[in-house]
């Protein structure tokens, strides 16, 4: 029997309506400021090729930045790296979140991070920016435990719907990963949000997607088969990478002093600042190189190592950043390898290069994140396509089923545990607040 709306419900979707309208505004504003620090730092590039003494003092604000950005994650540890585990063990009532001082710090250390250069993305920031915004409205308006989580959760969705353009993945990643359970009220609240983060979005920062790919070409059907080793690749790399980014913290955590672990990763960036900036940031201008036929295969396969070890650095140190650009990235050159591998050597039609890319990123997501569906629905809002749903479900589910074969789960269900059991050594327990 249906039950019937409730006046408590108006209000709860009203509060979802402006929750998804602030954290669109802090999150939008995010994004546009990382958008004007990554071409100051093209053209502070260009500059420091053209005279070398601008090293000095680039090298100089990177040691700062690092050390600033260690003292922030050493003060406040739920701040560290992308914040998907943080809101999720928010809403299982692990941890105690609060909006002040973590969400101007989260945003201030964010942009440090992302600004010098390191391999992490904007995303994870952005859905524990708008979930700590909702907490902010929840402190003054939430009238129940039941109707926090519902806005935590809806605000989380809007952050990632206002990072991408993306409100259906927005919507979807929120219940595929940070909720088991999915209730109408729930979906509705999460819906709300997305859609004013999404206009807000889009009225600063346009209505183009994020990916700027065509695919002229579809692969034939009778081909489909090819993407089975496609997702096979995809899932095993999925493995390593989650593997690698573990590894990473726990060769970390042998640096005692916390203000310190983020300074190998600065360090490195400024390294390839000087010698290999397409490996810096989230990996933007890479893509565009790699769709551009710029690389032969051996290249690609020494770019692919490159920036799993790149990104595994990053985020071991705890720097606040996510993983979801990074780990496209590496989908997309992983996808573009194989097509290679199909022309080169079996003689493949050379027409199909984005659909592979494409496919990739989907791919090694799903691996990744163990979220197959938000991977689909995520490629194609970011490439504005939805011509190509079945190959994407073909390579997706493929890449999640060798993942779980190999024994790999769901990278972000890993991190959290790995910051419970730190907590637990601590002598911090669950749903005990920190500092």
């Amino acid at each position: 029997m249906r039950q019937p709306f409730q006046v408590h419900h108006f209000f709860l979707y009203l509060k979802a309506l402006c929750i998804g309208m602030l954290a669109g505004s802090v999150v939008t504003g995010y994004r546009f400021i990382l958008v004007c620090m990554t071409a100051g730092r093209l053209t502070l590039i260009n500059e420091a090729e053209k005279n070398p003494i601008l090293y000095v003092p680039i090298f100089s604000a990177l040691t700062v930045s690092a050390l600033l950005v260690g003292y922030i994650v050493s003060k406040y540890p739920l701040l560290k790296g992308s914040g998907i585990p943080q809101i999720k063990g928010g809403l299982r009532g692990f941890f105690k979140l609060s909006w002040f001082p973590e969400l101007p710090l989260k945003f201030f250390g964010g942009l440090l991070t992302l600004g010098c250069g390191l391999s992490l993305g904007r995303e994870g920031p952005s859905i524990q920016l708008g979930g700590l915004t909702a907490c902010a409205v929840n402190r003054k308006f939430a009238k129940s435990q039941k109707e926090e989580d519902y806005l935590l959760t809806a605000g989380s969705a809007a952050g990632l719907t206002a990072a991408f353009n993306a409100p259906l993945s927005g919507v979807l990643f929120t219940f595929e990963e940070l909720r088991n359970r999915l209730t109408r009220t729930g979906l509705v609240t999460a819906i709300l949000a997305c859609i004013s983060a999404g206009i807000v979005s889009e009225a600063f920062m346009g209505q183009l997607p994020v990916f700027a790919f065509s695919f002229p070409n579809m692969i034939p059907v009778r081909d489909y088969f090819l993407l089975i080793p496609l997702g096979i690749v995809c899932g095993t790399f999925a493995v390593i990478f989650n593997q690698s980014l573990f590894l990473s913290q726990d060769i970390h955590a042998f640096i005692k002093n916390p203000v310190l672990r983020p300074l190998p990763a600065f360090l490195t960036s400024g390294v390839l600042f000087v010698f290999f900036p397409l490996l810096l940031g989230s990996g933007h201008d890479l893509l565009q190189e790699i769709k551009a036929e710029s690389f032969t295969i051996p290249v690609l396969l020494i770019l692919i190592l490159a920036k799993l070890l790149f990104t595994s650095l990053c985020y071991g140190s705890g720097s606040p950043g996510g993983i979801f650009l990074p780990l496209l990235m590496l989908g997309a050159i992983i996808g573009k390898s194989y097509e290679l591998i199909l022309v080169d050597f079996f003689d493949y039609p050379h027409i199909y290069g984005s659909f592979f890319i494409a496919l990739g990123m989907t791919a090694f997501f799903s691996g990744v994140t163990k979220a197959p569906i938000t991977g689909c629905v995520l490629i194609m809002e970011m490439t504005a396509s939805l011509n190509h749903l079945i190959p994407l479900i073909i390579a997706a589910l493929t890449a999640y089923a060798t993942a779980t074969y190999l024994g790999g789960n769901a990278v972000y269900d890993e991190l959290l545990e790995r910051m419970l059991s730190e907590r637990k050594k601590s002598g911090i327990y669950p749903g005990k607040e920190v500092g």
